[in-house]
C-alpha cells in the first residue's frame, strides 16, 4: 500500500492515520472511563452501547496503529524518505507537542486534585485512566496541529 507512496502521500497518510488513532482509542477508552465510573446506574442497554463503542473503539486503534507501524517500516527501509518524513519541521512539532501534552496533564491533575478536595471522586483507577487519555490525546492533537501550521 504504501510501497509507492512519496513523501507528500506518506504525510497525508501519516496525519490520517494519527486522527484514526486518535479517534479509536479516545471510542475505546472513554466507554470504559462511563462505565467504571457510573456502571452501576446504567441501565443493561447503555453498558451494552458502552461495551460496543469499546469494540469498535479498539479494533480503530489497533487498526489505524497497524497503519503508522507501516509507515514507519516504509521509512525505515528508505533512508532518504525517512530524513524526509522525520524533518526538522517534523522533530519541531513532535517537541512542542510532547510540552503540550505534559502541561495538559498538569492541568488535568491539578482539577482532579482540586474537585477531590471539594467533593471526594472516588474510583481513582478510572480518574487516572481518564489521565492517559488527557495525555496521549492531548499530545497527538497538539503534533497534529503544530505540523500542520509548520507545514504550510
Amino acid at each position: 500500500m504504501y510501497e509507492n507512496a512519496g513523501v507528500e502521500q506518506l504525510e497525508g497518510a501519516r496525519r490520517r492515520m494519527l486522527l484514526g488513532f486518535l479517534d479509536g482509542y479516545v471510542a475505546w477508552q472513554v466507554p470504559q472511563f462511563i462505565t467504571r465510573v457510573w456502571g452501576d446506574v446504567l441501565p443493561d442497554w447503555g453498558r451494552g452501547v458502552l461495551a460496543a463503542a469499546m469494540l469498535v473503539g479498539l479494533a480503530g486503534f489497533l487498526f489505524y496503529g497497524w497503519q503508522i507501524v507501516r509507515i514507519q517500516q516504509r521509512a525505515k527501509q528508505d533512508a532518504a524518505l525517512g530524513e524526509a518524513l522525520n524533518d526538522e519541521r517534523v522533530r519541531e512539532a513532535r517537541y512542542r507537542a510532547l510540552v503540550f501534552g505534559f502541561w495538559s496533564v498538569i492541568v488535568y491533575l491539578a482539577g482532579v486534585c482540586l474537585a477531590d478536595l471539594v467533593q471526594p471522586l472516588g474510583h481513582t483507577g478510572a480518574w487516572s485512566q481518564l489521565g492517559l487519555v488527557v495525555a496521549a490525546s492531548s499530545a497527538i492533537m497538539a503534533f497534529l496541529w503544530f505540523d500542520r501550521e509548520t507545514a504550510s
